[in-house]
This record gives structure tokens, sequence and C-alpha cells, in this order.
């Protein structure tokens, strides 16, 4: 008597389309991970290259941007090791709030405001604060500010202002 085992067939195949399901995802972390090797070891030229297997117009994208940042990240830690500097005083807090408000002051002007007067506000909140969680979130606000400004260069010159 020949029983067929419909049920196993099917388990059988739902396995099989998972195992390459998951080699396909393998493949692709490898890639992914082969371009980020890249983008590390050849700074610039490498976001170009990642940009064009992603599709992506090169310079003037967020993850361009931030594919630059991850690099210039890698090679300042390349160049000087890892940094761990002591956070700021109370003295240097009241006067990084100062300065803050002062920068506030002129952004409230939009005749006044610029991308560096952005950056510097957001830069001198950071230094007024004294919670760890709270510099974190403005060192987040930082940099946001600093790759907006950076998308607003790479608009105005056509995407061809590039890192160094």
């Amino acid at each position: 008597m020949h029983d067929d085992h419909p049920a196993d067939t099917q388990t059988l195949l739902e396995q099989q389309g998972e195992i390459n399901r998951l080699r396909k995802a393998v493949g692709n972390a490898q890639a992914l991970a082969i371009r980020w090797g890249i983008l590390r070891t050849y700074g610039n030229a490498a976001t170009e290259l990642r940009c064009a297997l992603n599709g992506a117009a090169p310079g003037n994208t967020t993850a361009a941007v931030l594919a630059e940042v991850y690099v210039e990240r890698h090679q300042q830690d390349d160049k000087w090791g890892e940094q761990n500097h002591r956070h700021a005083s109370a003295e240097d807090t009241d006067t990084a709030r100062e300065l803050a408000e002062a920068f506030k002051v002129i952004n409230d002007r939009p005749e006044e405001r610029t991308w560096h007067t952005i950056v510097l506000q957001e830069a001198y909140e950071a230094g007024a604060e004294t919670d760890p969680a709270r510099i974190r979130a403005e060192l987040v606000q930082v940099a946001a500010s600093a790759v907006a400004q950076i998308e607003a260069i790479d608009r105005a010159t056509g995407g061809v202002a590039g890192g160094e």
C-alpha cells in the first residue's frame, strides 16, 4: 500500500523555501558587508560607488551623506584611536548656555539665520546640558542639522562638492 503523505511534502517544500530565503538573505548581508568594507577603506569614492550600486543619486541623499560620516568616523578612530575626553563642567555649561541663547536670537531672525548659526545653536545647546541623555539627544540634533546643511550644499552644487 502506497501512502502519499501530502502534509509531509508540503512541510518539506515550506522548509526548502525558508532555506532558500535565508540563503538569499545571507548573500545580501555578505554583499552589504563588502560594500561597507569598501566604504571604510576607500572613503568618498566608495560613497559614490555605494550610491550607484543602490540606485541613489550620488552626493545628494541622506544615505550618501551618512555613509560619508560613517567613513569619517572610522578614519578618526584609525588616526587617533578611541577618544574619551572629559565632559563639560558647570562653568562650561554656563558659557554654552549663553552662547546657545545668543544663537537662538540670531536664528529667530530669518534674515540673519544661516546654516552655520543653526548648527552652532544646536552644538551650544548640547554643551549647555549636564544630563548624558539630554546631551546625547542634543548631539543627534547637531548631527541632523549638519547633515541637512551638507545636503543643501550638495543640492546647490549639483552634488559635486563632495567630502575630502
